[in-house]
């Protein structure tokens, strides 16, 4: 009153049905004649605008503190359909790099700066078109230049009546998740892997835990018949070392199996040293004889004059050996 100015201020009350209602009042002071002051001016239910108000502040303070990237763009509607930036977030500054000043206002060509982010631009641009606002994943230009995965989801958010529109790219750093799926994947195949590795052993150790047996049972039935139709003979000594080779062999076999932690972590360890080739196969043919004449086959060695020594593992090549005659 003592300075005339004119006055405007908000207050809350509350209505008849104890709501809260906000109120903004317009008053002009004015000097009577007779020295006094009057105030004339409007009271307004204000309730509508502050609660709009206060949903766009907390919009504002959602999207700014959001911890996903959040750009909004805007087409015109020209036949070049130029596109402008509008709004970044602070993620997105964080991510993708620039400024808020340095990229508000400016052509979204700034953004494409390599090849990898072209194809970026050309992913956003077709999910925008499909307009289902499903998410996409594709490899982007990190600000400190490596390159990471984003998944993103593309909305369309205003139309307007000249053909311009604008649209909103929210998007986050999914290269960990996508790391971790990669980690998973692999340990999942080393896993079907060593899966595989055991069955295909067990397959092939039941193939040669049959040929020493067969070699046991039928040099032990040859004794057995033998020495009755005939007595003992000094041959049945031969047939007694195959039957301990082919048990020893055997023992070694099994041991092979019971030791499954050297398949599972894919290590089969060699245990190398000098192995006589020609004594080997003398052994093995004498395992498999007893097969061989089961199945009408005539079995015979020939071997060089001097024996060939190597360096291998003298139970793996045995395995060999054996494998290939009982085939």
């Amino acid at each position: 009153a003592r300075t005339l100015r004119n006055l405007c201020f908000d207050y809350c009350i509350r209505d008849g049905q104890d709501r809260l209602r906000w109120f903004r009042q317009s008053m002009i002071p004015r000097l009577e004649p007779d020295g006094a002051i009057t105030f004339a001016g409007v009271v307004r239910d204000v309730t509508r605008e502050k609660r709009a108000e206060d949903q766009i502040e907390l919009l504002r303070s959602v999207v700014v503190r959001s911890s996903d990237s959040i750009v909004i763009m805007e087409t015109d509607a020209s036949s070049d359909r130029n596109t402008k930036i509008i709004y970044v977030n602070p993620r997105f500054v964080d991510l993708f790099g620039g400024t808020f000043d340095s990229l508000i206002g400016r052509e979204s060509q700034i953004l494409q700066v390599d090849d990898i982010s072209r194809a970026s631009s050309r992913e956003l641009t077709a999910a925008l078109e499909r307009g289902d606002g499903a998410p996409i994943e594709f490899q982007a230009r990190h600000r400190q230049g490596h390159v990471i995965w984003v998944e993103a989801r593309v909305y369309m958010v205003q139309r307007f009546d000249d053909g311009s529109y604008r649209w909103v790219i929210i998007s986050r750093d999914v290269t960990e998740r996508r790391r971790a799926q990669a980690d998973l994947l692999e340990a999942k195949e080393e896993a079907e892997a060593a899966n595989r590795a055991k069955g295909q052993f067990l397959a092939n150790m039941s193939h040669e835990l049959r040929t020493p047996l067969n070699a046991i049972i039928g040099f032990s039935e040859l004794i057995d018949q033998g020495i009755e139709r005939e007595g003992w003979r000094d041959s049945y000594v031969e047939y007694l070392h195959d039957i301990s080779a082919s048990g020893r062999h055997l023992l070694s076999l099994i041991n092979t199996i019971l030791d499954l932690s050297k398949i599972e972590a894919g290590m089969v360890n060699l245990d190398l040293g000098p192995v006589d080739l020609s004594e080997r196969l003398v052994t093995s043919v004498a395992l498999v004889s007893g097969l061989a004449k089961s199945g009408d086959i005539d079995l015979k060695l020939e071997r060089p004059t001097q024996s060939p020594e190597i360096n291998g593992d003298f139970v793996k090549l045995k395995q060999v050996m054996l494998n290939v005659l009982s085939n």
